[in-house]
């Protein structure tokens, strides 16, 4: 769809992913968001070297944890993104945490190496939240208001301190969880995303 409309398109297969074996999956291993954000940007930049990418109209996205790590990029990185599209994303971690069902409870755990309330410094420095003061760029949240998997309630108090801070947020919500397995409902969140790329990086 973004090809078609004249949009390059790289996916990042950032450290914390599969397909480059155990070592490249366990990187984030309480070492969270920055890693993922750093392989991001790279990619970018590989993109911008080879001529592809438009430094100056470049739009970040991604759903879930892509959708967290759209937003620490927009925040650790915010002269390098036009715009940004946060899909079910994790903005609050630790609001995230409390409302999480206790099998990502537990997948947090071992991700962090504890309980967020009992290591809140190094929670607060891998939460989008403690940097949206510094996001620049218009973002698009798309917020699934019976999402168990990255609850509504910490996307919204991200939403809210983005526009307390400024921020110019659209913001679509569906009424099903984490994802919604309607066709006609997912073709319509694709063509808002579509329209919210093309508004703010021209044809």
């Amino acid at each position: 769809m973004f090809v078609d409309a004249g949009i390059a398109v790289g996916i990042v297969n950032y450290r914390g992913s599969t397909g480059y074996g155990t070592r490249w999956r366990d990187h984030i291993i309480r070492n969270i968001g920055f890693p993922e954000v750093e392989d991001t940007v790279a990619g970018l930049d590989d993109l911008i070297a080879r001529g592809i990418a438009d430094p100056d109209r470049a739009v970040v996205g991604g759903w879930s944890w892509g959708g967290y790590v759209t937003l620490m990029a927009m925040g650790l990185y915010p002269e390098r993104w036009k715009a940004g599209v946060a899909g079910v994303p994790v903005g609050d971690y630790a609001k995230s945490y409390d409302g999480s069902a206790p099998s990502l409870q537990a997948y947090d755990r071992s991700l962090l190496g504890g309980v967020v309330h009992d290591i809140p410094d190094f929670v607060d420095k891998v939460s989008p939240i403690t940097y949206v003061d510094r996001v620049t760029a218009p973002v698009m949240f798309l917020i699934g208001e019976n999402d168990t998997r990255c609850t509504p309630d910490q996307a919204f108090s991200y939403v809210e301190a983005f526009k307390r801070n400024g921020g110019d947020a659209t913001v679509y919500t569906y009424g099903t969880g984490h994802s919604s397995y309607v066709v006609d409902e997912e073709t319509a969140q694709w063509r808002a995303v579509l329209d919210f790329v093309l508004k703010h990086v021209g044809n």
